[in-house]
């Protein structure tokens, strides 16, 4: 966090520096994880205008525009937080009750059949279905080349096309 500061040109106290960890540092946990680093960062330049401003003279090619974003109102940064907060996805049902150990060796487990058996499907009809492409092909009299580059995808995205 001191050399994030430093490098905004800002010299802070080490109270200070504990008082603005405290405040990025929304969970409690004695970390800050990037969403917190992001968040808490955005509010501290939208508090103090004229570091955003010295900052975003020297911003780099590599510093994402949808940070500076952020910059626009400290109600952005909650916005932004919150979103990504609904994209994490929930644990199973049936995993629930198991200890975090057990549920990653349940899901390693399940992911593991999952892809077995996927494999499989795509073992048992990916013959056939170079057979039938290729009998359209014979059959139209158009080459193997174009059924591969074009009817083959069409085929394997068919449900995405029908929705």
């Amino acid at each position: 966090l001191l050399a994030v500061f430093r490098d905004m040109g800002e010299h802070l106290t080490s109270e200070q520096l504990e008082a603005i960890f405290a405040e990025f540092d929304s969970d409690g946990n004695g970390e800050i994880d990037y969403n917190e680093f992001v968040r808490g960062t955005a509010k501290y330049l939208y508090t103090h205008r004229e570091v955003a401003h010295r900052y975003s003279q020297v911003r780099t090619p590599s510093m994402h525009s949808a940070h500076f974003k952020l910059l626009e109102t400290p109600a952005a940064a909650d916005e932004e937080s919150n979103g990504e907060d609904e994209d994490e996805e929930e644990i199973p049902d049936d995993l629930k009750q198991l200890s975090p150990e057990e549920q990653q060796v349940k899901i390693k487990w399940r992911a593991f059949w999952m892809m077995l058996i996927g494999s499989l499907i795509v073992l048992l009809i990916s013959d056939p279905m170079v057979d039938c492409l290729s009998e359209v092909g014979k059959r139209t009299g158009i080459p193997a080349f174009y059924i591969a580059f074009v009817v083959a995808p069409l085929a394997s995205n068919a449900t995405e096309l029908i929705a």
